[in-house]
């Protein structure tokens, strides 16, 4: 074979060197020994066919130059002794480059890279070039370590994770220097060089992260020994809960890759399940067996260990509640509540479980010593729109593809973007970007020609119309509000009054410190018009977030499933800074049924319950009801939960004239119309009359 140089800085480190798939193919060994060095062969296909690709270290020791000859061997790995004990002196890679881990980190890292994935072997006064962090980008954690000693009558030896490593410095032993760094130093073990959210991908969730690096993370900057001295423990697990699409996962992602520790271990909650009996709770054993080895073997000086769970809500919900007989999901609560707190606590982890329903978690598994600290991931505000969009925006930014005009608009963007998730945002960019590139596109005949896409760029009318496509999860729906308002008309003076006096109560909930519901009942006769009339008070408020509740929607479902849905129209609504619930036609909602006085007693003390429910704090509700029976929700009590009533009273003389008016009725149809009437028997008289 001849030298080569490693491709890139990323495949210097360790103790390898690189050959042409096909080459490793015909080589067949997994260790070579070149001259009186013995390295693991790894695949890249940066690597020329008939080369073998060594980095400097690699080179000097057999005084390599580029493009020589050189012989591999196949060399097994039985013939690595394990080791021991092995001494390194540890030098700098790079001028003015500082050593700023301590001793017991460099262990833990040296130990990990050399027998994590394949374990190397070694010989005295090779050279090792590592690096004790994944930033390749950061030279003050890339260091050369020289093998001094090894354990008597051992030529090559084979690190495992029981061998003991020491390590000098060219002056002096290292860990006597190395033990006095200062708190600063140790923070920069924990967290990589730089962490930059931007980069990361993480917009809006500045304070998240702040409250996060306080509880679970301050205390591990600090020396065990003051941790001891305070007597208290670290916090060993953590819970993200929110709406969909708001960041947990991305969130707790970048945690793992923020921290110098153990790769985590990400896993969905669904996949613990196994059909096996003890299965589940053998998976949940192994993913902290890891943990608890390098517990036992390096007590203080044991790396991070990151465990994320999605959807924990699959499988630790509150135990009793499943129906079924196996009791699998208790167990798999149970296994969980003894590992992380049990008999023999952990210290060296962190538990991240992620859920959109907290409600479901077992109350157990969120008290303190387990998942005791609680992030909500909300709805991000302005400003953070206006992170995640530039986040979203950053490379067509650098490289030219977004309009000067739309840069000067992104904040107007996230103005106008209220209660849209990040990954609503996300979606909004590359529907934005499918404009642009749909520009370059032409179809003529059935045949697809491309156009220079030199001049490609997203402009601020392509932002626009994406805006008004996507539609947010938490927002207005705005298609069933138009449905129902179509035929508004104003009809006179009692029209203004209703209308104005809903939109000061909307006006005064949004100001006001004190107040953070209100709640109006619309009642009146069939046919006076209170649906449209509720639907054009909440268009009129422009609050962010409007839910439609009606009994159409929810034919053929049982008492428990439309409970449960009313329920959650309400918890959705409190994601929101302000929102409105319309409950259209409250005595179908409830199943009432004059003959008998039957109704859903479940449904109503579900609304019950909910119409007195206080909102989170900072968000703010308001709920307009409807209803033909106003007699009968008296007599229910559910009138008593509504804090305002309006009377919708059928059309006046007055009314009657000001609707013919508006629609521009002849005066001979005019005359045989007779008030009182209601609204919208008027209007299809009318239309009836003129056809």
């Amino acid at each position: 074979m001849k030298v080569a140089r490693t491709p890139n800085q990323a495949l210097a480190h360790l103790n390898g060197i690189y050959l042409h798939p096909e080459e490793l193919s015909r080589f067949g060994a997994r260790y070579a020994r070149v001259g009186n060095r013995v390295y693991a062969v790894y695949a890249s296909e940066l690597v020329q066919v008939g080369y073998v690709a060594m980095n400097h270290q690699q080179r000097a020791a057999g005084s390599f130059v580029l493009d020589a000859d050189v012989s591999l061997q196949p060399w097994p790995l039985e013939l690595g002794v394990p080791l021991e004990s092995i001494t390194f002196q540890v030098s700098r890679y790079g001028e003015g480059t500082p050593i700023h881990a301590r001793s017991q980190h460099l262990a833990a890292g040296v130990s990990r890279q050399l027998t994590s994935s394949v374990p190397q072997i070694l010989t005295v006064q090779q050279q090792i070039l590592l690096r004790l962090s994944p930033d390749v980008e950061a030279p003050q954690l890339q260091l050369v370590f020289q093998v001094l000693h090894l354990q008597p009558d051992v030529e090559f030896g084979r690190i495992t994770p029981e061998t003991r490593i020491q390590f000098t410095l060219p002056d002096g032993p290292a860990s006597v220097i190395l033990d006095h760094v200062v708190g600063d130093d140790r923070a920069r073990s924990l967290f990589h060089a730089e962490v930059d959210f931007s980069q990361l991908g993480i917009g809006g969730l500045d304070a998240e992260f702040n409250r996060i690096f306080r509880r679970a993370f301050a205390s591990r900057v600090c020396s065990p020994e003051i941790v001891r001295q305070m007597g208290i423990h670290h916090v060993r697990g953590m819970l993200l809960y929110g709406p969909p699409g708001c960041g947990k996962t991305l969130l707790a992602r970048q945690i793992g890759r923020m921290l110098n520790s153990v790769e985590p271990k990400i896993v969905n909650g669904p996949e613990i399940l196994d059909k096996y009996v003890g299965g589940s709770e053998q998976k949940v054993r192994e993913l902290f067996a890891e943990a608890e080895a390098d517990q036992r073997r390096l007590q203080d000086r044991s790396p991070l260990h990151i465990i994320i769970l999605d959807e924990l809500d699959a499988i630790c919900r509150q135990r009793g509640s499943t129906s079924d007989s196996t009791g699998v999901h208790d167990s798999i609560v149970n296994q969980l509540l003894s590992k992380i707190d049990g008999v023999e606590s952990l210290d060296n982890i962190i538990l991240i479980g992620m859920t959109n329903r907290k409600d479901m978690i077992d109350d157990a598994l969120l008290r303190p010593g387990r998942l005791e600290l609680h992030i909500e991931i909300g709805l991000p505000d302005e400003p953070g729109r206006l992170q995640i969009l530039n986040i979203h925006t950053r490379a067509m930014r650098e490289n030219r593809r977004l309009s000067e005009e739309a840069i000067a608009h992104l904040s107007e963007l996230a103005a106008r973007t209220k209660n849209y998730s990040g990954a609503e945002l996300e979606g909004l960019v590359k529907n934005a970007a499918s404009y642009a590139f749909n520009r370059t596109v032409d179809l003529e005949g059935g045949k697809v020609r491309m156009r220079d896409m030199s001049g490609l760029r997203v402009e601020w009318p392509d932002l626009l119309r994406a805006q008004e496509e996507t539609v947010p999860a938490f927002g207005i729906c705005t298609e069933e509000l138009d449905a129902m308002k179509s035929n508004i008309i104003d009809y006179g003076s009692a029209f203004r009054t209703l209308r104005d006096a809903a939109l000061h109560v909307a006006t005064q909930l949004r100001d006001s410190t004190h107040t953070a519901s209100a709640t109006i009942l619309l009642s009146g006769d069939h046919g006076t018009g209170k649906t449209a009339l509720a639907a054009h008070m909440a268009s009129l408020c422009n609050y962010p977030f409007v839910r439609i509740v009606t009994a159409d929607a929810w034919i053929g479902l049982s008492e428990q499933s439309k409970c449960q849905r009313m329920a959650q129209v309400f918890r959705d609504s409190f994601r929101s800074p302000l929102s409105i619930i319309l409950l259209d036609d409250l005595e179908r909602l409830i199943e009432y049924s004059g003959v008998g006085m039957r109704y859903s007693n479940a449904m109503l003390q579900t609304l019950l319950v909910m119409l007195r429910k206080r909102p989170p704090q900072g968000h703010k509700l308001l709920v307009i009801g409807t209803t033909s029976c106003s007699s009968a929700m008296t007599e229910l009590e559910l009138s008593d939960a509504f804090s305002m009533h309006m009377e919708v009273e059928m059309l006046d003389a007055e009314g009657v004239a000001s609707v013919m008016a508006e629609m521009d009725v002849p005066e001979a149809l005019r005359r045989e119309v007779r008030a009182p009437i209601g609204i919208k028997n008027l209007i299809l008289q009318i239309e009836l009359a003129q056809k």
